[in-house]
């Protein structure tokens, strides 16, 4: 089990991106989670791509 996860994660294993952040499709799960590009002003601010 992780503590203190890094790289916008969470998880058991800090494999999961955080609210709000994103992996690219096919990055490994080593690659850190980027910012969500939606604006939280013009749309939910959910984040699925």
């Amino acid at each position: 089990i992780c503590v203190n996860c890094q790289g916008n994660t969470e998880g058991p294993s800090c494999e999961k991106c955080r609210y709000n952040f994103y992996r690219r499709p096919g990055s490994p799960v080593t690659e850190p989670c980027i910012p969500c590009p939606c604006s939280s002003v013009t749309s939910t601010g959910s984040c699925k791509l």
